[in-house]
Formats: C-alpha cells, sequence, structure tokens
C-alpha cells in the first residue's frame, strides 16, 4: 500500500494543476488515472485567455515551454457569434493586436495533446507520484483519511485528503456523496472533427452558432490547421429528455441544411465517420464542493462555463485553490468539513460569480428579439465590445 498525505484521482488540467500548484509549494503527491496518456478527451479544444495566465502564475517557464510547442496548438484571436439568424458579429478579444508581434492570447489544441503536455510536465517533478492505466473503484472513509483501490485491490492508497478530478461521471460524488446530477444545471453534448472545412477567419476566430431550433443550446465550430475543425452541439440535459432530442441527428441537420453553415461544409467529411457524445456539469447550480478529508476540482465540481460550455481554464483554476486548501490542511493538521468550506467560498468568489452571469446570459439568448437587439447594439459599439472582450478574457483568479 502507498501512504501519501494528498491523493489525486484524476490527471486531466484540473487534477494535473492540482498535483504542480502542490509541488511547487514543496508538497508530494499521487496521482493516478484509469487512461494510459496520451489519450483523447471529448471538448471543443478551446484554450481560453484565463489558461496562459494561470500557466504563468504557476511557473514564466511553464508557459514558455507550452507556448514553445507550436506543432500542438494554434492562437486565437476572437470571436465570432451568430444569434437567431441576425448578422454575424465578428471581433476580436482585443481591439488593437498584431499576429506578427504579440501572443495570443488564446490557443486551440486537442486535448490528446494538451492534456499530455501536463503528463510530461508532472513527470518531470521528483515529489509527484504518477499512475495511469489505473482505474478506481472503491473509496473507504478510514480514521485520518480515505483508502482506495482499484478493483482487485492491487493497487492501494492510504491518504490524508483526497482530491476527486475524474470529470463529470466520478463514482465518487455518487455513491459517497450521494450527489446526483442537477438536470437544469447539465448539458448534453456531441463533437467531431471534419475535414475540408471552409471560411474561418484568417485569425483563427472561434465560433459560437445560437439557431432558432437549437436554443437555449449552440452550435459551435473552433478552426484547426489545414481546414480540420472541431465541431459539436450542446444542450441542456433537462431540454434534451424533454423533446426527447437526437443531438447527434440536429448536428448533421445543421451542417447539411443551415443556409449560412451548410455552404462552408459542402466539401468536408466527419473524420472516422464518428460523432461522440458526453456529459457537461455546469456550474450554474449550488454544489457541494469538499468534505471531511476531500476535496472536488474541475468537472468533478461541476465548473464547466453554462453560456460557452468552456472547462478547462476553471478546472486548472480550481487546482490552484484546492492545493492553497491542501497547503493549510496540512500545516494546522486540520481536514474537517467545516475547515475544506473556505475552499468552497473561493470557488464562489472566483469562479461561481461567473457562472451565474452566463447561466443569465443562456437564459436570455432563448428570447431572438431580445438577443438581435444585443447583438445589433454591441456591433453598433466596437469600444462596448472591445470592453467585453478584455474583461471576458480578464483572468480574475487573484485580482
Amino acid at each position: 500500500m502507498i501512504e501519501t498525505d494528498v491523493c489525486i484521482v484524476g490527471a486531466g488540467p484540473a487534477g494535473a494543476s492540482a498535483a504542480l500548484h502542490l509541488s511547487y509549494a514543496g508538497i508530494g503527491s499521487v496521482i493516478v488515472d484509469k487512461a494510459v496518456f496520451p489519450r483523447d478527451k471529448i471538448c471543443g479544444d478551446g484554450i481560453n485567455g484565463k489558461v496562459p495566465e494561470l500557466l504563468k502564475q504557476l511557473d514564466p517557464e511553464l508557459y514558455e515551454r507550452f507556448h514553445a510547442q507550436a506543432d500542438i496548438h494554434i492562437g486565437t484571436w476572437g470571436i465570432r457569434l451568430f444569434a437567431h439568424n441576425s448578422s454575424i458579429l465578428e471581433a476580436p478579444f482585443y481591439k488593437w493586436y498584431d499576429v506578427k508581434a504579440h501572443r495570443p492570447p488564446g490557443y486551440i489544441c486537442k486535448r490528446l495533446q494538451f492534456d499530455n503536455f501536463f503528463i510530461e510536465e508532472i513527470k518531470r517533478r521528483s515529489n509527484i507520484r504518477f499512475f495511469d492505466n489505473t482505474p478506481i473503484e472503491h473509496y473507504t472513509r478510514i480514521s485520518d483519511g480515505f483508502q482506495v483501490s482499484n478493483k482487485d485491490g492491487s493497487f492501494s492508497v492510504k491518504t490524508k485528503i483526497l482530491v476527486i478530478a475524474n470529470g463529470s461521471d466520478a463514482a465518487f460524488t455518487r455513491r459517497y456523496m450521494r450527489q446526483e446530477p442537477q438536470l437544469k444545471h447539465h448539458a448534453a453534448a456531441v463533437r467531431g472533427y471534419f475535414t475540408n472545412v471552409a471560411g474561418f477567419h484568417p485569425d483563427n476566430f472561434v465560433e459560437f452558432y445560437f439557431i432558432d431550433k437549437l436554443v437555449p443550446g449552440y452550435l459551435w465550430i473552433f478552426p484547426h490547421p489545414n481546414g480540420l475543425a472541431n465541431v459539436g452541439l450542446g444542450m441542456r440535459t433537462d431540454l434534451v429528455r424533454k423533446k426527447k432530442s437526437d443531438l447527434k441527428a440536429m448536428l448533421m441537420d445543421v451542417i447539411r441544411h443551415h443556409p449560412v453553415i451548410s455552404k462552408r461544409f459542402k466539401a468536408s467529411e466527419l473524420v472516422g465517420n464518428k460523432l461522440i457524445g458526453h456529459t457537461v456539469p455546469l456550474g450554474s447550480g449550488k454544489f457541494r464542493r469538499s468534505g471531511d478529508h476531500f476535496l472536488l476540482v474541475g468537472d468533478a465540481a461541476s465548473l464547466v462555463d453554462p453560456l460557452t460550455g468552456g472547462g478547462i481554464a476553471n478546472s486548472f483554476l480550481s487546482g490552484k485553490l484546492a492545493a492553497r486548501q491542501i497547503a493549510d490542511c496540512l500545516e494546522q493538521n486540520n481536514y474537517a468539513a467545516g475547515f475544506m468550506q473556505a475552499y468552497d467560498r473561493q470557488i464562489n468568489r472566483q469562479i461561481g460569480k461567473g457562472m451565474r452571469k452566463s447561466y443569465l446570459l443562456q437564459y436570455l439568448l432563448r428570447y431572438p428579439l431580445l438577443t438581435r437587439s444585443a447583438i445589433n447594439f454591441v456591433a453598433g459599439h466596437p469600444a462596448l465590445f472591445d470592453f467585453l472582450s478584455r474583461l471576458q478574457m480578464k483572468l480574475v483568479a487573484g485580482k
């Protein structure tokens, strides 16, 4: 049996962030994942501006290593928004930018490569023990923490603090916490890669389409090099069930028949002829994210933005906040639920407010007249959009 102060179950961005922040603070950990890396992860592949800032805060050299790997990502400089058949609103994240002179405010990177970048960083750290291909099946509360193990017990860890970072289907939240998904704060999505997609912005703007038949869901198109695109569709789970919607069929119908989008997909092919579905735990509801000797981070903590469906930045930030809480717990030898509540409060302060605003905007997008008016107003006031873009891209952590 392995004994450790901190065991992290899940090695995606949230778990990796927690392990790395602890490591830089001189605190060792064990991190376990069921997958063998590199592994794919269903996602839109967008890395918004908060992530580079968080990397710089952790270690400027870490950010430099990521930026230097130009073969795994491209920069993105703006956004396209199409809602309820209004004209497309197209604007950069920053009003004045120079692709040649400046570094991009955001990136597009396949999760296969993005997540593996952090696995390689974890392997660089001598005080992190990493185990992949190791699914954790059993969680047992013991007097001074938790004992976790795989199905046959051949791998077992005893830990003072357990960090749950294994995503939206985390068995721990269902079996141990008895916390079921809140369908109004949960989404279903499908995603595929398409070749030969035309009409991208030359500076790789990410695209969101709020179309009448999809609202309050939306379709996204994120460019990759050489005409490849990550294309997906997401909708709230309660509405999917109520309408008995087939998201895969809806996505293909839009691509084939929408008067604007279909023209761009005339020569395209679905890679592998395969759309993949997944669940998305939105951060707009009220959730318990900690307890005696444990913390939830990332998707396991339901931290996906209700408007954009983005979760990477909040996952990485939650790992940072979890590491701070863990350091306090170890220093004061206090792992009680009441003491852990400081973590929940930080999540609410640094992430929760933005989630609630996004949830409100998601609701407002259900009304075509209101949405068209808002888009047309913003389109006619470039300075306002510049301000809103800067606000969206700004890192709120620590400010």
